[in-house]
C-alpha cells in the first residue's frame, strides 16, 4: 500500500515536472504583472521609515544584538545568545554597508567561511574545508528551499541571484546541521531569509555602474492588498564585464542577468499564516573552455556561449501559539543550462511537515516529515557525459529533537536525529547531542558532537569525463585517453564532528564569540586508477580509467573567533579571526596524491578588519580590510583585499554610494576551476558608483 502511494507521488511529480517546466515563467510573470497593476486599486499603506531608511538610527546595541532571534539551529525562533552552535548573522544593514552585489560577496562577512570568486559568475563558497565550486558539504537555503544541487553536490551561485534589499538577514552556522535539516549539511548551513512583504511597503529603485559592474538596476514596489494581506513583486539586471586571465588580457567570460519575483503575506483567521513566493530568471554569457581534442596533442581553447534559466514557486503555511507550532511547506524548483559543455534541466518537487510542541515544563520537542523528487536529463556533450542520461530520485526524511531543560534559565541540552533513505544508499541516520550552558547574564558555553553525511552525487555515480588525451607524436599507435567515471558503488561521505564554544561579554560594548572544532572523516572520494589500459584493436583509443570510490579518510581541526567593539554609537568595529588544518590519509600512491592536493584547497589563516561609521547624519564610511592564506594546490599567493563604500544622503529618500572593492591590486587570483575547465581568471580592481531613491 505505501509503495503504491509512492509510485503515484512519483507518477504525479513526474507530471508536474514536464507540465511545471514550460509553464512557471509563464505563471509567475502573470502574477507578477497581476500584482503590480493592482496597485492603483489597493487601499493606501503606510510606509516604515526604519525600513526605508535604516541609516537614520543608531547602530546595533550589545543588547540588541545578543537578543536577535534566529531559527536555523534548532528549527525555531530563538535568541542567538541561546544557540548551541557557531552561528553568525549577517544583517540586512550589514549587507547594504558592505557594499556586495551578490551572495557570495555578502558572505564574506562571516567569519570561518572560505568565500573565493572563481570568474565572473562562479565562486567557491564552503566552511571549515575542502573548498571548491560545487563545494559538496555545505547546505544553502532560500527561505526554506534548498538550492543544493545533485549534479555535482554543490551550489551553482549564479543562478542564486535576488534583490538584496529583501533579504532580512542570512544565518550561517559552521558545522554539522545534518539532524534538522538532512544529508549534505556536513561542514556548514547558509540560510537566507527573506522579509515578509509586510515590511517592504513602498517602492525602491536603484541602479549604477563602474568598471567591472557594467550595469545593473532594480525596481521593487511593496503594497497592500487588504488588512491582513501585502504583497510586494520586483526585477533586477546585472552585465558583468570579463575578468582578466594570467596574462592581464580577457578571459571571455562576461555574464550577464535578469531576475524577477514576487511574494504575497495573508494574515488569516486567527494565528495562521500563508506565504507564497516566486522567482524566475534568466542569464547567459560565455567562456572559454579547454575542449579535449583526440586529434591533436593539446586541448583547443574554445569559447562558448551558456545560457541558464530556472525559477522556483513556493507556498508555506503556519499557525503558532504559545505551547505550539506547526507549518507544511511545498515548493517547485527548476534549472536549466544549455551550452555545448554541458546542457542540463533539473525539476524538483519538495514537500516538507513540521510541528513542535511542549510536552511538559521539561521537554519541547519538535519533529517533520519530507519528500523530495528530483527528476534531471543531460545532453551529452563531446569531453562529458552522464550515463544514464536521465534519472528520477526520492529523499524520504523524518527527524525529531528534545530540548531538555536541565536547569531553568541555566543548562539545556537536546537531543535529535534525522533518518533518511535516499535512492543512492538507501537509509542514512544523522544524530547529535547539544548542550548550552549559561554561566552568568555575559558568559554562555556550549559543546556538541554530530554525526553528518554527504549522499552521493549524479557526479559520483554517473559521470564520464576525458580528462587528458595523448596524441603520439606521427606514430600508428593509438590515441590515449585519461578518463574519470562514476561508480555505482559509491558510498556516502561520512562525519563525526565534536565542537565547543564561548560568549562572552567582558564590557558592555564589547562581545566576543569563539568556536573550536574537530572533525573526523570517513569514506572521502578518491579514484581508483583501472591498472590494465584498455581499448580496441588499432585505431582505436586506449582509456586510463579513473574511478570514483571512498578511498580516504582524515581530520580537520581549528577556531573561530568574532569580535564586535560598539566603540561609539556612530562607530562600530568587527574583528574575525579563523584558523583550519587539514589532515587526509589514503592508502594508494594515486589516493595520497589526491589527498596532497585537497588539503591545499582551503587557507590556513583568515581575517579581516570592518568598521562601520557614521561620519554625519547624512555620510557614511564603511571599510573592510580582510586577509586570505595562500592556496597551495593552485599556487595562489596569500592577499590582503580592501574595500571601502562612501555614502551620501541627498535627500530624506536619495542615497548616492561609492564603492571601491579590492583596491590594493589591480588584479589577483583566488580560486581555479575544477570540473569544467575553463581559463584561469583574477579577481580585478572593481569601481561602481550606485544611486538610490526609495519612496
Amino acid at each position: 500500500m505505501i509503495q503504491s502511494v509512492l509510485d503515484d507521488v512519483q507518477r504525479d511529480a513526474r507530471t508536474i515536472g514536464r507540465r511545471s517546466g514550460r509553464h512557471i515563467f509563464r505563471l509567475c510573470a502573470i502574477v507578477v504583472c497581476a500584482v503590480a497593476a493592482s496597485v492603483s486599486d489597493v487601499t493606501p499603506h503606510s510606509v516604515d521609515p526604519h525600513d526605508l531608511h535604516p541609516h537614520e538610527f543608531p547602530l546595533l546595541s550589545m543588547e540588541e544584538l545578543l537578543n536577535m532571534e534566529i531559527t536555523t539551529v534548532s528549527k525555531k525562533s530563538e535568541r542567538l545568545s541561546d544557540a548551541a552552535a557557531a552561528i553568525y548573522v549577517i544583517t540586512s544593514e550589514d549587507i547594504r554597508r558592505s557594499g556586495a552585489t551578490n551572495i557570495p560577496q555578502a558572505l564574506r562577512l562571516a567569519p570561518g567561511l572560505q568565500v573565493a570568486q572563481i570568474d565572473a559568475n562562479n565562486y567557491a563558497v564552503s566552511a571549515r574545508g575542502f573548498s571548491g565550486q560545487f563545494a559538496n558539504k555545505l547546505l544553502v537555503l532560500i527561505d526554506g528551499r534548498s538550492v543544493y544541487t545533485q549534479t555535482f553536490s554543490g551550489v551553482i551561485w549564479g543562478a542564486q541571484d535576488m534583490m538584496l534589499q529583501d533579504v532580512e538577514r542570512i544565518e550561517v552556522i559552521r558545522g554539522p546541521g545534518a539532524t534538522l535539516w538532512g544529508a549534505n549539511a556536513v561542514n556548514g548551513v547558509i540560510n537566507i531569509i527573506t522579509r515578509s512583504s509586510r515590511d517592504t511597503q513602498g517602492a525602491i529603485i536603484t541602479g549604477g555602474s563602474g568598471n567591472e559592474e557594467h550595469g545593473m538596476g532594480a525596481v521593487r514596489y511593496g503594497g497592500r492588498m487588504s488588512n491582513g494581506l501585502t504583497y510586494r513583486s520586483y526585477v533586477k539586471y546585472r552585465k558583468i564585464d570579463d575578468p582578466s586571465d594570467l596574462s592581464g588580457g580577457g578571459t571571455g567570460n562576461d555574464w550577464q542577468n535578469i531576475v524577477g519575483g514576487f511574494r504575497l503575506d495573508h494574515s488569516l483567521d486567527g494565528d495562521d499564516e500563508l506565504t507564497i513566493q516566486g522567482d524566475i530568471f534568466d542569464q547567459d554569457g560565455s567562456a572559454t573552455f579547454e575542449i579535449p581534442d583526440i586529434t591533436r596533442p593539446n586541448s583547443i581553447d574554445t569559447r562558448l556561449g551558456i545560457e541558464q534559466l530556472g525559477g522556483n514557486l513556493l507556498a508555506r503555511w503556519s499557525r503558532e501559539d504559545d505551547d505550539s507550532a506547526a507549518s507544511m511547506q511545498i515548493y517547485y524548483d527548476r534549472l536549466e543550462q544549455t551550452s555545448d559543455v554541458v546542457a542540463f534541466s533539473t525539476d524538483t518537487v519538495d514537500l516538507e511537515w513540521q510541528h513542535r510542541f511542549t510536552l511538559n515544563q521539561a521537554n519541547e520537542i519538535v519533529w517533520g516529515l519530507g519528500y523530495r523528487y528530483i527528476n534531471d536529463r543531460y545532453e551529452n556533450a563531446e569531453g562529458l557525459a552522464f550515463d544514464p542520461r536521465t534519472r528520477n530520485t526520492r529523499l524520504i526524511s523524518a527527524f525529531a529533537e528534545d530540548e531538555i531543560t536541565v536547569v531553568p534559565d541555566r543548562l539545556h541540552l537536546t537531543l535529535g536525529t534525522k533518518l533518511e533513505y535516499n535512492s543512492f544508499t538507501d537509509f542514512e541516520y544523522q544524530p547529535n547531542i547539544r548542550l548550552h550552558y549559561r554561566a552568568t547574564d555575559r558568559q554562555t558555553v556550549w559543546g556538541a558532537v554530530s554525526r553528518a553525511v554527504r549522499t552521493p552525487s549524479r557526479a559520483d555515480h554517473d559521470i564520464i569525463v576525458i580528462n587528458k588525451v595523448i596524441v603520439p607524436a606521427g606514430g600508428p599507435a593509438p590515441v590515449t585517453l585519461a578518463m574519470t567515471f562514476g561508480d555505482d558503488n559509491f558510498e556516502s561521505e561520512e562525519l563525526t564532528a565534536y565542537e565547543l564554544g564561548y560568549r562572552f561579554i567582558p564590557f558592555e560594548d564589547l562581545s566576543v564569540d569563539i568556536a573550536g572544532f574537530y572533525n573526523d572523516y570517513d569514506g572521502l572520494r578518491t579514484f581508483s586508477l583501472n591498472p590494465t589500459p584498455t581499448g580496441s584493436p588499432a585505431n582505436q583509443p586506449i582509456i586510463f580509467g579513473a574511478f570514483s570510490e571512498n578511498g580516504m579518510d582524515g581530520e580537520t581541526y581549528g577556531a573561530e573567533i568574532a569580535v564586535k567593539w560598539l566603540t561609539t554609537q556612530w562607530w562600530t568595529l568587527h574583528f574575525s579571526y579563523s584558523y583550519l588544518d587539514i589532515q587526509l590519509h589514503a592508502g594508494s600512491d594515486l589516493d595520497e596524491s589526491m589527498a596532497s592536493e585537497l588539503e591545499g584547497f582551503d587557507p590556513e589563516q583568515q581575517w579581516y578588519v570592518r568598521s562601520i561609521m557614521n561620519l554625519t547624519d547624512t555620510i557614511d564610511l564603511d571599510v573592510i580590510l580582510r586577509y586570505v592564506d595562500n592556496l597551495p594546490e593552485f599556487d595562489i599567493r596569500n592577499y590582503l583585499g580592501l574595500d571601502i563604500r562612501v555614502a551620501w544622503r541627498l535627500k530624506h529618500d536619495l542615497e548616492v554610494a561609492v564603492v571601491g572593492q579590492n583596491l590594493l591590486d589591480g588584479h589577483h587570483r583566488e580560486f581555479d576551476p575544477e570540473i569544467l575547465t575553463t581559463l584561469e581568471s583574477q579577481t580585478d580592481r572593481s569601481v561602481y558608483a550606485t544611486v538610490t531613491w526609495s519612496f
